[in-house]
């Protein structure tokens, strides 16, 4: 007994040591693989973290392209909107500028045929009356009684005509007549015609020729 007693002390501290040595060593691979665990977390965290920013910055990054892509199509469409009221606002300064000219040219037309009319219509009275006036004296239709011309309706009525016509001729407009006399001159006599009033006074006379003198 007193031989066994050994023996068992040494198996018993041989087995706690055993035991202490794979305590020791379940406590450090233990502390390896938490450390390694956590290690790995962490990196993992890490590379999430990363992941995430660069998500958040290529997310911004997007938004920002958005916003610029917006407003460039914000300000095309405004700059598209001005050019095509600009484009109406041409048109309808060139409509009104053509309207404005042909009306302008219409008028001016129309006064230049009308002021034309009324002297072309002016000098055929006029023309009318010195032909009637020209007949009538040739066929000795005047008068002699002391140069005046009375009782004659139709002579009257030329001389009115040629009158009214000359009136007609006057290129300032006002209240005072254009001629105090007119005078008619004929081969052998003229005709002078004085407006008084309401009144023709007419008087004719006998031309003078004075023959040329020879040396």
């Amino acid at each position: 007994m007193l031989s066994l007693w050994p023996l068992y002390a040494l198996s018993m501290l041989s087995l706690w040591s055993l035991y202490g040595l794979s305590m020791v060593s379940l406590c450090s691979l233990y502390g390896l693989s938490m450390l390694s665990l956590c290690s790995l977390y962490a990196l993992s965290m890490l590379s999430l973290c990363s992941l995430y920013g660069l998500y958040a910055l290529s997310m911004l990054s997007l938004c920002s392209l958005y916003a610029l892509s917006m407003l460039s199509m914000v300000s095309l469409c405004s700059l598209y909107g001005s050019l095509w009221s600009l484009y109406g606002s041409l048109w309808s300064l060139y409509g009104v500028s053509m309207v404005s000219l042909c009306s302008l040219y219409g008028l001016s037309m129309l006064s230049l045929c009308s002021l034309y009319a009324l002297s072309m219509l002016s000098l055929w009275s006029l023309y009318v009356s010195l032909c009637s006036l020209y007949a009538l004296s040739m066929v000795s239709l005047w008068p002699q009684s002391s140069g005046e011309l009375q009782n004659d309706e139709a002579s009257a009525g030329l001389l009115w005509g040629l009158v009214a016509a000359a009136a007609g001729l006057r290129l300032q407009r006002g209240l005072d007549p254009p001629f105090k006399r007119l005078s008619v001159v004929f081969g052998d006599h003229s005709l002078l015609v004085t407006v008084s009033g309401q009144k023709l006074f007419v008087v004719k006379r006998q031309n003078h020729v004075q023959e040329p003198i020879t040396v």
